[in-house]
């Protein structure tokens, strides 16, 4: 009888038990309900602007992200709503005197940055940015012959705005203004500044010969289909004496890799002389064992879709190729709206395949090859050079929504300040006058006014600056021309009294520079431009990466003009970026 109401009595308790959660689950959720129709309700305000009913939208995920934060175990937090600026609602959390917003609210309304991670020992933390974008500081000053300023930490042919490497001139084509791609002269002296710069920086790069004109077995398996196929070397003094070349010909002739000679390392280094339509395959595999094919044939055209197939001309000469494998397959799958799905870190070559008639020589396959591609933007400048010394930009570039417009075969002060960089700095490694020459004559158009298809205009009709937009009004784009600045500098340290009438352009951009600066100040950000002063129109405030690039730019500049007033206003910009003012009056 005892064991029986004890059995009752417990079972009683515990009856009551259920009934108080359940009561007390019910009453949350009919209070999270009410909170629900609140917050609604608090969005659905009659009058409100276009722009206000945007920011509605951004932050309505905040809701969500407060729900996930409420702690059930701990009833002191409550949900609020935040009323922003009279204008909309975002849900909050309230614990004691203290309201807690969302991140990702703050994070769209003040354009600043954070993410959760982990410390090595595994212990995660937040970390709060307020700018997302890298300062490089000058370990050395600056010098005409050696890096261009901190250039060593570019990848040009990764970028968004890069098609492809064209495989005829080995420079990149570029869709920034035409998604069809075309030449542009500031990528392609940024490609080859970039790639200089790695060469001294770098260490030496790993470095394996597979193909030399012997054909030497001990590097290759030779794969064929049917017997209509010839593989040997012979003697070809084209290129130079006693020279041994492998002969090719045949269709699917396969020269697959052997194991041990297998490589990650996917920038790739031939000369070829096609003797008749002929097409090379590089085959790489992943190391999930999924194959992927990049061509390269005698054709004027790239093919980016089910095939990739890059157009090295059609002419029958020796050429000279150099292809960073990896990224063309990178780029052809991105062109065509595809997902790789592998890095090309992971990548391996596991063979050749070759269709056709030709001549082969040094097949190598290296870690990098900086040097060729400095070379082949060199070569494409020099090609590429108008009789007044420019390098015209063949797209139509339209600013301020159309406001401001530069048609075809506009020149850049920027893109003729870094290739005379670039040209100066062959000059150096060669000596050779051509490449001196060229750049002086690209000074000519730093002479000329916007107004008569120049680069130069005047702030206020008093202080020179060289337009990286030649407009009319001019636009004063800070970066393209303190980037111009620096090609002027590079050529008068080049050619010393030869160039005195450049360094008097220098020194009085300088002039410019060190009076304007104030004016491109926003208190805590730069400007990117003064179109709002040409224009009267609103400024056009510096994204934080060309904020970053106006410090990088100018911590450089100083090392060779030690100015005080540069290096105060450097020290300024930089504290914008951690999120300091201007003091207010």
């Amino acid at each position: 009888m005892k064991f029986r109401v004890k059995k009752t009595l417990i079972l009683s308790l515990a009856t009551l038990g259920v009934f108080v959660v359940c009561w007390n689950v019910f009453a949350f959720l009919d209070k999270v309900d009410n909170n629900q129709k609140l917050f609604l309700s608090s969005l659905k305000q009659p009058k409100r602007s276009e722009e206000s009913k945007a920011l509605k939208l951004k932050f309505e995920e905040s809701e969500s992200f407060a729900e996930k934060l409420y702690d059930k175990s701990a009833r002191n937090y409550k949900f609020l709503d935040c009323l922003i600026n009279d204008e909309y609602s975002v849900r909050c959390l309230k614990h004691g005197d203290s309201v807690f917003v969302p991140f990702n609210f703050i994070r769209k309304y003040f354009e600043i940055n954070g993410k959760l991670t982990k410390k090595a020992d595994g212990k995660e933390y937040f970390n709060w940015q307020h700018s997302y974008s890298k300062i490089y500081s000058p370990r050395q000053s600056y010098d005409f012959k050696g890096p261009y300023l901190w250039f060593e930490n570019y990848n040009v042919e990764v970028r968004e705005r890069v098609k492809s490497i064209s495989a005829m001139y080995g420079v990149p084509i570029s869709t920034q203004w035409d998604a069809k791609g075309h030449f542009y002269p500031i990528q392609i002296a940024q490609f080859g500044l970039s790639h200089y710069s790695k060469n001294l920086t770098g260490g030496k790069p790993r470095v394996l010969i597979l193909e030399t004109g012997e054909f030497n077995l001990t590097n290759w398996q030779l794969e064929v289909k049917g017997n209509g196929f010839q593989i040997k070397s012979q003697s070809d003094e084209e290129l130079k004496a006693n020279n041994k070349v492998l002969f090719i010909e045949g269709e699917s002739v396969a020269l697959k890799m052997k194991k041990r000679k297998s490589h990650n390392d996917l920038t790739l280094s031939l000369k070829v002389k096609p003797l008749s339509n002929f097409t090379f395959s590089v085959i790489l595999q992943s190391d999930g064992a999924a194959e992927y094919s990049v061509s390269y044939s005698t054709i004027d055209y790239d093919i980016f879709d089910e095939q990739i197939v890059y157009g090295i001309g059609s002419n029958y000469s020796w050429k000279f190729i150099t292809r960073d494998v990896g990224v063309d397959l990178q780029k052809a799958f991105a062109f065509a709206n595809r997902k790789l799905g592998v890095k090309p870190r992971n990548l391996h070559i596991i063979k050749f395949i070759f269709n056709g008639k030709a001549l082969l020589d040094d097949v190598i396959l290296s870690s990098s090859a900086h040097e060729a591609h400095f070379k082949a933007a060199v070569k494409w400048m020099i090609s590429n050079q108008d009789e007044i010394g420019g390098w015209p930009i063949k797209v139509t570039r339209r600013l301020s929504n159309g406001a401001l417009v530069l048609k075809p075969g506009w020149y850049s002060a920027m893109a003729q300040g870094q290739a005379i960089s670039l040209l100066t700095r062959m000059y150096h490694v060669t000596q050779d006058e051509t490449y001196l020459n060229a750049a002086k004559k690209a000074v000519n158009l730093f002479a000329i006014n916007a107004t008569d298809h120049g680069i130069r205009t005047y702030f206020l009709d008093k202080f020179i600056w060289f337009e990286e937009y030649p407009t009319t009004p001019s636009s004063f784009v800070l970066n393209g021309f303190i980037y111009s600045l620096f090609g002027l500098y590079d050529l008068s340290m080049a050619c010393k009294k030869q160039c005195e009438e450049v360094n008097k352009l220098y020194e009085a951009g300088i002039a410019s520079l060190k009076k304007m600066l104030p004016l491109f100040d926003t208190g805590s950000g730069t400007l990117y431009d003064l179109r709002h002063v040409s224009l009267g129109i609103a400024p056009n405030l510096a994204r934080w990466d060309y904020h970053s690039t106006h410090i990088n730019q100018l911590l450089f500049l100083n090392t060779i003009e030690s100015n005080s007033m540069i290096q105060a206003t450097t020290k300024r910009w930089i504290s914008y970026m951690k999120g300091k003012r201007a003091p207010h009056n």
